[in-house]
This record gives structure tokens, C-alpha cells and sequence, in this order.
């Protein structure tokens, strides 16, 4: 349940960095992703231990609709 209530902190760290919009799911995949990639880079660590799933344009993440429901609620 922490890994979900992470990947939603960081999803709206996402979208407040972008202005408090975002123009489509992609964009938020790719952005997720991109955090990972990076913290990775710069500390030598995990972000989150939420999946990344494979999708047909590249990583994704996990269950998106879902955690955005939530959010919403």
C-alpha cells in the first residue's frame, strides 16, 4: 500500500511541476519514468518501488487509471 500511496505523491509532484495540467496519460507515463531514471542517476537509489510496466510505446505506469480514481476521490 505504500508503494501506491508513493506512486500518487509523485504523480501529483508531476502534474504541480507541469503547471497543474498535464495533455494526456503519455506524457505522465513517460514523466513517471523519467523521475525513476533519474533519481537513479543522480542518487544512486529507488524513488518508488511502484512497477513500471512494459507498454506498446514504452514504460508505463502500473494500474494509471486506477491511482487516478483515486486521486480524484
Amino acid at each position: 500500500m505504500a508503494d501506491r500511496e508513493a506512486a500518487k505523491r509523485l504523480i501529483l509532484k508531476i502534474i504541480a511541476i507541469a503547471g497543474g495540467r498535464l495533455a494526456g496519460k503519455y506524457r505522465l507515463h513517460k514523466a513517471f519514468y523519467a523521475a525513476h531514471v533519474i533519481y537513479w542517476r543522480e542518487r544512486e537509489g529507488i524513488l518508488t518501488d511502484y512497477p513500471v510496466v512494459k507498454l506498446p510505446d514504452g514504460p508505463g505506469i502500473d494500474d494509471l487509471d486506477n491511482l487516478l480514481a483515486e486521486l480524484v476521490e
